[in-house]
């Protein structure tokens, strides 16, 4: 069968991990939770050493030279927010503005609109993420999901959390 075949092909990390993946899929009933984490990393091609389970599971079905090359990846560090953003988000978000969520979907708007011509920038990016978030926000506001008023502190964890901008 053509998944056995794949799942036995171990020349990369990926060709593993998909193979792993799909062993599981195909031949396992009774997954329990540790399994079903496992096989979701794996079908997402994510290699997880910071679990002591996961990477337990990664000694199972990777080779000591995959293992070595695993651990030699260096993830280039972030820079965060440029000074430019900072001030537009310390501008549209601070003591006197984040009772008014309606005037910061209104004046991210407008700044969207000034930055439109650099879509990729950080800038048009961070501001996307503030729509959404004062968005979410508004429409929760409005049918009593989420009736207190955003805090600095949710709008910035939201930030963070869903964006590439480190904490």
């Amino acid at each position: 069968m053509f998944v056995e075949m794949m799942s036995k092909k171990r020349e990369t990390v990926q060709d593993c991990v998909l193979g792993s993946a799909a062993v599981n899929l195909l031949g396992q009933d009774g997954w329990d939770n540790e399994m079903t984490i496992n096989t979701k990393l794996c079908i997402s091609n994510i290699v997880n050493l910071i679990s002591p389970e996961s990477e337990k599971f990664l000694k199972t079905i990777l080779s000591d030279d995959q293992l070595k090359g695993v651990n030699s990846i260096t993830v280039p560090q972030l820079q965060g927010l440029s000074t430019e953003c900072l001030n537009i988000y310390d501008e549209l978000i601070n003591e006197s503005t984040i009772m008014d969520s309606e005037s910061i979907i209104e004046n991210i708007h407008k700044l969207q609109v000034k930055h439109c011509k650099r879509m990729n920038s950080d800038i048009y990016k961070m501001l996307g993420v503030l729509q959404q978030v004062f968005f979410n926000f508004l429409i929760g506001n409005q049918i009593l999901i989420h009736p207190k008023q955003p805090h600095i502190a949710d709008l910035q964890c939201c930030l963070i959390t869903y964006s590439e901008i480190p904490a």
